[in-house]
């Protein structure tokens, strides 16, 4: 598996995984907006063509946000999540920022759980974050090491 920064031309792709993989997907317009932005990173992982997963990240000074991470339920529990973040880091450390933080559906127990392996704390709730269906979020950050 190889973590790269997105193709322009990987834009459609993401956007159809948006619609597979969120109640609330983002347009492609959305995607490609990100994508032109200075201060975003849009990762994929994948083997050869195929993308498994994506990170869409935006940064400011030194601190961060991931704002999506989506792996294709088939490539699920195989690493391709931690890969991402993993490169994330990477890339992090060469742009000065020191500090992750996410927000995640509260109910998405399989994420929290996730993002606490990687070392990801809790801090506070953010009340009616998400539409679609309409639930709080859990605020969560880390430092990089």
């Amino acid at each position: 598996m190889k973590v790269r920064l997105m193709a322009e031309r990987e834009i459609e792709t993401i956007a159809l995984i948006e619609q597979q993989m969120f109640s609330d997907p983002w347009s492609e317009r959305a995607i490609i907006e990100t994508f032109a932005r200075k201060q975003s990173l849009i990762l994929t992982a994948g083997e050869g063509p195929v993308i498994m997963g994506y990170l869409i990240f935006y940064y400011a000074l030194d601190e961060g946000e991931i704002a999506r991470i989506a792996v294709l339920k088939k490539y699920q529990n195989q690493g391709v999540g931690s890969h991402l973040i993993g490169e994330l880091e990477k890339l992090c450390r060469q742009k000065g920022v020191d500090k992750l933080f996410l927000e995640v559906r509260e109910s998405n127990r399989t994420a929290v759980n996730f993002y606490r392996k990687l070392g990801f704390e809790n801090n506070g709730i953010r009340r009616k974050y998400y539409a679609e269906p309409a639930e709080d979020a859990v605020l969560m950050s880390r430092e990089i090491n």
